[in-house]
């Protein structure tokens, strides 16, 4: 699990695929830990924050990478922004140009990604098998901190934006919870 300790999207500071040996290093002070939860949590060099909980029991990964940034931070000018950043990142990288060289990529190693951005959060989820450690932290890498923008795409997705924005005002708890969040 990863987690962005401070501050919005655009200063992030990212997570690189390099750092893998340190997380190794401090995977294996866990399997020295005895105690009931085996957990390590540690920060790298950049700030970002990290929270290993290995199961020796499963054959996968588990990456969530959060970042504190979602509607209640957002300026009226920049209503969403969270929620067209957390989209953006499904439709391809600098490394990987598309929407189906992406997924051809995870699906060649077993993958499953996912984002989702909440009122005050937005969570990018990656799964594989655990052979794929490197691979996958390299397309996570990719989609949160590399997105391409290409213009035909970031079109039909401002559709789709919209769209989920329109359905999100027509359910009462989910606005109580935002406006009550914004009061705040």
């Amino acid at each position: 699990i990863i987690s962005q300790k401070e501050g919005n999207y655009y200063g992030a500071t990212s997570f690189h695929p390099s750092y893998l040996g340190q997380i190794k290093h401090e995977c294996a002070k866990i399997r020295l830990m005895d105690t009931k939860f085996r957990y390590q949590n540690f920060t790298l060099p950049n700030g970002l924050q990290v929270i290993l909980y290995p199961m020796t029991s499963v054959m996968s990964i588990h990456l969530l990478l959060y970042v504190r940034v979602g509607a209640i931070f957002e300026k009226f000018k920049e209503q969403g922004i969270s929620h067209f950043t957390e989209h953006a990142s499904f439709l391809g990288t600098e490394k990987y140009p598309s929407v189906q060289i992406l997924a051809e990529m995870e699906e060649q190693i077993g993958a499953y990604f996912n984002a989702f951005t909440s009122s005050d959060k937005t969570y990018y989820i990656f799964k594989a098998p655990h052979l794929y450690t490197q691979k996958a932290l390299e397309l996570l890498y990719e989609h949160v901190f590399r997105p391409l923008a290409v213009e035909e795409e970031v079109i039909k997705e401002r559709g789709v934006i919209v769209s989920e924005f329109n359905d999100f005002w027509h359910t009462p708890d989910k606005r109580f919870f935002f406006e009550s969040w914004k009061r705040r």
